[in-house]
């Protein structure tokens, strides 16, 4: 992988290959200032070894993630069987007939946005490692914060706070419909991260797991079985949030 990320760089600088909208593109206009024929004088920004880094990072931390935040889903939906079909109901009032579902239609499925959203919320996909350092001495709720201090705001935590979320282990995709859910402070809610270093993958994810999770529900109706751990128990093995022995659901093929 670090070689054909490197090998693509450096077509790309020779012009041998065209440039593409995609973000391996964008960091090598960043190093080089070189975009829609401007240029820096030839002065590099970011050396060649953080490109590489930062592509592969952008594909790990999407695969990982995501594919554990679309087993907590499907499992969640496994337990609450009228939310599948609450899903597929939107689905067939929007799209009627709609064989396949487009980057845009997707997005117009309230229902689906608050399940996924609240799966998000109950299992953060990196439940502890947001962390923010202080920039200067400040003082927040009576408390004082030296500056260079790094200060850590846990998303599963947050999460779980019943003071900010009542019966916060509770599954409830109705949190996320209607107008009190745009009232909600940004700081309770953050999956992603917050602010200019919130995660690079964010659209990346979601569409890759919405995407994913409409293909198989449409396809099956998941159901839990013998095999369901419940109440299902979770382990951080490598900063990301995974079920302690995996998902085991029952998959039964819906009638065409």
């Amino acid at each position: 992988m670090m070689d054909d990320v490197d090998t693509t760089a450096r077509l790309r600088r020779a012009g041998q290959r065209p440039r593409s909208n995609d973000i391996l593109q964008m960091i090598l206009d960043a190093q080089t200032g070189d975009k829609d024929g401007e240029h820096a004088y030839g002065r590099k920004v970011i050396e060649d070894r953080y490109i590489i880094s930062n592509c592969i990072i952008l594909l790990m931390a999407g695969f990982d993630t995501t594919s554990a935040a679309l087993a907590f889903t499907m499992y969640l939906v496994a337990k609450h069987p009228e939310e599948q079909a609450r899903i597929l109901e939107e689905v067939e009032a929007r799209f009627p007939g709609a064989a396949e579902l487009s980057f845009d239609q997707l997005h117009q499925l309230e229902r689906l946005d608050a399940v996924v959203k609240e799966s998000l919320r109950l299992y953060p996909s990196v439940p502890i490692m947001v962390m923010r350092q202080c920039a200067q001495d400040t003082t927040v709720l009576g408390r004082f914060i030296p500056a260079g201090v790094t200060v850590v705001a846990p998303p599963w935590h947050i999460h779980h706070d019943p003071q900010l979320w009542p019966e916060p282990d509770e599954f409830r995709p109705d949190r996320f419909l209607g107008e009190g859910s745009n009232q909600r402070h940004i700081a309770t809610y953050f999956p992603f991260g917050l602010g200019q270093k919130t995660c690079i993958g964010k659209r990346v994810a979601l569409l890759s797991l919405k995407t994913t999770f409409m293909k198989v529900l449409r396809a099956y109706k998941l159901d839990i079985c013998e095999q369901t751990q419940q109440p299902m128990r979770v382990a951080v093995p490598n900063l990301v949030l995974n079920p302690e022995i995996g998902v085991h659901l029952r998959f039964t093929p819906r009638e065409a």
